[in-house]
């Protein structure tokens, strides 16, 4: 079974507020770790693995609220 993910809008704008070879490189990056299942990190700059990081944790956390939320709703 796949597992759902949330991305938040926080998560979009900060994607969107990066320069386009930083945006393109890192949202690649997250669509490679989360949705094929494949590790990309090593391609990317420290600065670059840095906000990945950062927008990967959030990415998880607001997965983990909004399926609890839907879950006590249910």
């Amino acid at each position: 079974m796949s597992s759902p993910v949330f991305i938040s809008a926080n998560v979009l704008n900060t994607l969107r507020s990066l320069p386009e070879t930083e945006r393109i490189n890192i949202a690649s990056a997250l669509v490679c770790n989360l949705i094929l299942g494949c590790e990309s990190i090593d391609s990317l700059t420290g600065t670059e693995a840095m906000i990945y990081t950062m927008l990967n944790v959030n990415v998880q956390r607001d997965t983990r609220r909004f399926l609890e939320g839907t879950a006590a709703s249910a």
